[in-house]
């Protein structure tokens, strides 16, 4: 059962209201975002001992649901890990999924209108464990999604950048691998677009202590 507690304030009055989705399930939520028309868009996992199944429930301001959707099948783990809308209401999901490796994960991203109907999708099949975590989307309607561990070695191409344009074709792609030889395990969980056009990266990663013993230590990583 999932339950959610939201609360709008406005200049007049104060609005609390507490709605439950999913009393039948054993659902759970893991993504909140403010919508376009103020709705909500939640994302999560329903079913019993937490299989594979996603929901999406868009909803309005005041909670109610405006539509519901669930993807996914027993066999193969698809998972949301961040979500946005564009100008024109148009939703973008980033992810990975276990449908083209049964031991390992590929990056997923995903775009569906605004009645939650799937536009296009779009997989990096690659080796080893890879996926997207973040994503920001771009005055022209399209999105730019960061995709993580590019390479099978996981020593480089460790923080990567795709454009994707609104129809879903990929504009360009570049990974970004650091010079300093002190710098290691470098992890993005957060991608802004900075006002120059450019985009900002944030994350960790492990950096050696110039002084003996030469300690490593997780510092902020920005690019």
């Amino acid at each position: 059962m999932l339950i959610i507690v939201l609360m709008h304030v406005s200049l007049v009055a104060q609005n609390r209201w507490t709605k439950i989705y999913h009393a039948e399930e054993d659902a759970v939520g893991l993504n909140l975002s403010l919508g376009y028309d103020k709705g909500y868009l939640l994302a999560g996992k329903h079913g019993h001992n937490y299989v594979n199944y996603n929901w999406l429930i868009k909803t309005d301001i005041n909670g109610e649901v405006l539509w519901e959707k669930s993807f996914g099948d027993p066999s193969t783990n698809i998972n949301i890990q961040d979500m946005s809308f564009n100008n024109l209401g148009d939703i973008y999901l980033v992810g990975f999924t276990g449908y083209y490796n049964e031991e390992s994960y590929d990056p997923l991203i995903m775009k569906l209108n605004a009645c939650g109907e799937k536009q296009w999708c779009r997989v990096f099949v690659e080796d080893g464990v890879n996926f997207s975590n973040a994503l920001t989307v771009t005055p022209d309607a399209g999105v730019v999604v960061v995709l993580r561990y590019m390479n099978s070695t996981y020593l480089t191409d460790r923080i990567c950048l795709a454009k994707f344009n609104v129809s879903g074709d990929m504009l360009w792609k570049e990974c970004y691998n650091s010079s300093d030889t002190s710098l290691h395990n470098e992890d993005a969980f957060n991608l802004t677009q900075a006002p120059d056009g450019g985009f900002l990266i944030s994350g960790y990663c492990g950096y050696e202590d110039p002084n003996p013993p030469h300690s490593w230590w997780d510092k902020p990583y920005y690019i």
